[in-house]
């Protein structure tokens, strides 16, 4: 997968919103497994003041966290849009993300990478821009493949202790971030 260059990415989690992405890209929109009506999306932005202009049009209500790669080998992959023609949902994989608050970057970049390879594709590693948390995002096929990768999400939680949040997604039809086209 080729990586652009560290952009400020805007996670938003609310109700899904249609506006365009001004000066970025969208990597992606989804909803939450099992929790119908849970929102969450993913925009590229070229600098931290776009992002941050973006943050402040979003309602108080709603999450959000300004996020970025400290260097290009741990940026997001921006792969082309989904057909949602030709792609079914059953092959657009599931979207992790998980959020460790007050984690050091590089022990989390040395401890997930034990397990780079076992039915996934990572798909970037981030720190969040106002926060102490990094942001681990990867793509697997199913939820199989999550099953087997689960018990070294937990091992890796247990080794941090710190305060972990799992994030399930299911990618919408034109996700950018998704199994299908994800070259392992």
């Amino acid at each position: 997968m080729e990586h652009k260059p560290s952009a400020i990415i805007l996670l938003h989690r609310g109700p899904p919103r249609l506006q365009p992405c001004r000066d970025g890209a969208a990597y992606g929109c989804f909803t939450e497994a099992g929790r119908r009506g849970n929102h969450l999306s993913l925009r590229a932005y070229p600098s931290t003041e776009s992002a941050r202009a973006a943050q402040a049009a979003m309602p108080l209500t709603e999450h959000t966290m300004l996020l970025q790669a400290p260097d290009p080998m741990h940026a997001l992959p921006l792969l082309p849009p989904g057909d949602p023609l030709r792609e079914p949902r059953r092959r657009r994989g599931v979207v992790l993300i998980h959020l460790f608050h007050g984690a050091c970057f590089e022990r989390v970049d040395e401890l997930v990478g034990r397990y780079r390879g076992i039915g996934m594709v990572e798909a970037g590693l981030l720190e969040a821009v106002d926060t102490d948390c990094v942001v681990w995002i990867a793509i697997v096929q199913d939820m199989q493949a999550l099953a087997a990768l689960h018990p070294a999400l937990r091992a890796t939680e247990a080794v941090l202790d710190t305060h972990a949040e799992l994030l399930l997604l299911e990618p919408c039809a034109t996700s950018r971030l998704r199994w299908i086209g994800v070259k392992q």
